[in-house]
């Protein structure tokens, strides 16, 4: 059986980057996110494109919205349309940062703790016991 491109599927999801593009005209403003060598090419109603377009080339922001997906004859799922309802703007805070403030917190632990690291990848497994 020769395999087939399947879809398009929507689903809600999220997509984060660089804002690199907010353009328009149309009810449906372009809004384009750069994430590593990929762009992806999303639409924004005119209200979350004005508060989107503050964060232009800046941080990384995660949006939130309804994706429109084809799953190719290879396997690879690739995005169609995502149209954007909200988003957030994320902290690119880099971790060794992160834990030097978590160290200096009164109480919290951390300072013990040998391999930061290791310790959030087992709160982030659910291996809240360390076990």
């Amino acid at each position: 059986m020769k395999p087939v491109t399947v879809g398009p599927f929507r689903q809600e999801g999220l997509l984060d980057g660089v804002l690199i593009r907010v353009g328009g005209g149309d009810a449906a403003v372009p809004v384009h996110l750069q994430d590593g060598d990929v762009i992806h090419k999303c639409h924004a109603d005119d209200s979350t494109a004005r508060r989107l377009e503050r964060h232009l080339f800046g941080g990384t922001v995660r949006v939130f919205g309804n994706g429109r997906w084809n799953r190719e004859a290879d396997g690879r799922w690739v995005l169609v349309r995502f149209d954007i309802k909200d988003f957030e703007l994320l902290d690119d805070t880099p971790l060794p940062e992160v834990v030097r403030r978590l160290r200096s917190v009164q109480g919290s632990g951390w300072p013990g703790i040998d391999d930061p690291a290791a310790e959030l990848r087992r709160m982030r497994d659910g291996d809240e016991d360390g076990d």
